[in-house]
Parts: structure tokens; sequence; C-alpha cells
């Protein structure tokens, strides 16, 4: 895979194709998610040269002065100088395994994709569109520490001595051997935590600590302001980290989901629409994009639209 083209999928500059072909690319092995999890870290440190560039002036303009004498001392310096920078980034990794409870990663999943990863201790997550985590290269200490800002689908390996812990904006999840899907974006009030298997805590992040054990086939939903439990309605809401969308609600909710999964702002003309509360049910493969999502929507519930691309809205007429 060419590194301009991970670069660029890492800045979200690709279309939706390309970045379709890079997402492949890097969930096809876990060789292919280090290496762009390295790339991405190397990209990230480039940035404080980039960002400097009247420091590269000042040199080009102070060495037009210089005598043509003094040049191969400063030549001489240049080279010493890559020498010792080689000889200290070849310590930096060498000594990568003492300063791993140190390193932290962040991956950041652009719109309209999901990413699958293997963290250190052989956990597997799943990160739907938008999401970011944050996790270091080597869990150190009592308990397996990540931090997720989105929705992500979590198969921890079981550890009993160091708890598997996913810290969101909202409450702390504590797990053992377990699957599990956490919903929880920053600028979203509402917060899920869904238990397939296993057993897990949900604990508040407020200095009143209270905490909710969930047991298989429970979901912690946050209403109201108050944390309920009760039993999940339908797996097939966790079909996204296979990159399926499933829908089973009023057609104003779908709208919600591909508003938050595109982030194409939805604009509803359509009142009489929303007052027939249509009730909306399927599955579409999210890489067929939102365009085709909504053609079949549209026939099936009657509707007309228009797409504004350039302001990213979508009006329902």
């Amino acid at each position: 895979m060419n590194d301009k083209l991970l670069i660029a999928y890492y800045k979200g500059e690709l279309s939706d194709k390309e970045a379709q072909q890079v997402t492949e690319w890097i969930e096809a092995e876990e060789g292919n998610q280090r290496y762009y999890q390295r790339l991405c870290r190397l990209f990230e440190m480039s940035y404080w040269i980039e960002d400097k560039p009247e420091l590269i002036k000042a040199s080009l303009y102070s060495e037009s002065k210089i005598l043509p004498w003094k040049r191969y001392i400063i030549s001489f310096m240049k080279i010493a100088a890559i020498f010792m920078l080689g000889f200290v980034i070849h310590l930096f990794l060498s000594r990568q395994n003492t300063i791993q409870d140190e390193l932290q990663h962040q991956i950041h999943v652009p719109t309209g994709q999901h990413v699958d990863l293997v963290l250190a201790d052989g956990s597997k997550v799943s990160l739907n569109s938008g999401s970011t985590l944050t996790f270091p290269s080597k869990f150190i200490g009592q308990t397996r520490l990540v931090q997720l800002d989105g929705e992500g689908f979590f198969e921890v390996k079981s550890d009993k001595k160091h708890p598997f812990i996913v810290s969101t904006s909202k409450y702390q999840i504590k797990a053992v051997g377990t699957s599990f899907n956490v919903y929880d974006y920053q600028n979203s009030s509402r917060f899920e935590t869904a238990l397939l298997s296993g057993k897990v805590e949900v604990a508040t992040n407020s200095p009143k600590l209270s905490t909710i054990f969930l047991t298989p086939n429970q979901c912690a939903t946050l209403c109201q302001g108050v944390l309920k439990v009760k039993p999940i309605e339908n797996t097939n809401n966790y079909l996204w980290r296979k990159g399926i969308l499933y829908f089973n609600e009023p057609l104003s909710a779908v709208f919600d989901k591909l508003q938050e999964y595109y982030e194409f702002k939805f604009k509803i003309r359509n009142a009489s629409l929303i007052k027939k509360s249509i009730f909306c049910t399927g599955k579409f493969r999210a890489s067929d994009g939102l365009e085709h999502i909504i053609k079949v929507l549209k026939e099936t519930n009657h509707f007309d639209y228009q797409i504004d691309y350039e302001n990213k809205e979508i009006i329902i007429l």
C-alpha cells in the first residue's frame, strides 16, 4: 500500500472509494494494522518540522553569508549531526520496551468507515465511524485502560488479574473476558453499554461512584440522566462492525443515524412524512454509500430529496 495514500487516509482526504480500499487493506492483516499505526506516529512526529518554516528560512539565509572555506566544516558538522540523530533514534527505538507505559497511540476512524484492530494483550476492538480510541503500546500495571470517544465493540482477552477498562466521557466499563459494545460520543447525550457475553461493571465518573453490573444480553442505557438496565432488543444493532447498517425504528430516527454516521445534516421539509410515523426496518452495506441508502428509502417511503454536497446537507422534500 502506498504511504502517501495511507497518510491521506489518516488526514481524511480520500474519496469514499479510496477510503474503502485502504480500510480493507488495514483490516486484511494484523501486520498491515501495525504498519499503518507506525506510519501515523511518524507522520505526527514530522509536524514539528513543518510547523516551523521560519527556522528553515533563517538557516538558509545565514548559510549564504558563510565563507567558502568554512562550508567544509559546516558540512562535516551536518553529517555528524545526522549521524547523531540516527543514533538517538536508534537508542529511542531500542528502549521502547522500557517506556511503552508512557507511549500512547490514538486512532481515529474516518466518516462512513469502521476499523478493526488488535491491542497488545490480544483483545480485539472494532471502531465505528467518527470514533477515536486512545491505547498504550503495552499494558503495564494492575489494569488495562483504554479511552473511547464514539462507538466500539470489544472482545476482551481473559485476564482476571488485570481487568480491562474502557473509559468514556461519562462512564467506565470494567471487564475481564467479555464481548460488549459501548456507545458514547462526547458530543452526544446518548450512552449505552450492551453485553453479549461475560460480565461487566459500569461505573460513573462522578465523585459519588455508583456501579451497575450487567449479565449477557443486557444493556445499560442513559435515560433522562439515569442509567437503566434492560434486555438487549436486537443484536443486529451491532452489525456495524461487519460493515452493515441496521434500522428498526421510525424514519426520523433513521435520518438521525445516517446523519451521525456520514456527517451529513438532514433537513426535513416534508412535515407530513414525520407525522405519518413511518417505521423502517432494513439492512444496508455501509460501503454502498449514503446516496444509495437514501434512494432506497425514497422508493419505499415515497419522498423526494436534494443533496447539497458543498454544505453536506440532505433536504427531504
